[in-house]
């Protein structure tokens, strides 16, 4: 059973790449609780890796529209699988996936990278009595390591 508290955890990174790393496999400069999703986590703006993990509380059955807005690769993860991909340098860039879920908690789990120049990152959600917006913080929830 497990007793999500809210927000999603991040980890931050430096570091020069031109497409998404293998984050495990680097060790994170910082990491805390973030209440949304975006580059308001961290005071660095280039060279920057972000990683935000825990879970999507879909309120109600239904269809959700998830939003991935990066500038520069960004992928989003949800209930352990590859859902939209943005990865690479480029402007920034909107993809979009349409997932039915059930009421309740999904994992999700959101990859960034920033090179240089401009940078974004924003995940918009819009599904049932929800108009597009970026996912609230009420939810997004993680659940603390012991």
């Amino acid at each position: 059973v497990i007793s999500p508290q809210p927000g999603l955890v991040f980890r931050g990174y430096h570091g020069e790449w031109t497409e998404l790393p293998d984050f495990a496999a680097l060790a994170p400069v910082e990491e805390g609780v973030a209440t949304e999703i975006g580059l308001g986590v961290t005071q660095r703006r280039e060279a920057l890796g972000l990683v935000f993990s825990g879970y999507f509380l879909a309120p109600q059955d239904g269809v959700y529209l998830f939003h991935c807005r990066s500038n520069d690769g960004s992928k989003l993860y949800l209930d352990g699988e590859e859902f939209i991909n943005n990865d690479g340098l480029h402007k920034t860039t909107v993809k979009s996936a349409i997932a039915t879920l059930k009421k309740g908690y999904h994992p999700i789990r959101v990859t960034y990278f920033e090179s240089g120049g401009q940078e974004d990152l924003d995940v918009f959600v819009e599904g049932p009595g929800i108009m597009k917006c970026p996912v609230p913080a009420r939810m997004l929830w993680h659940v603390a390591s012991r």
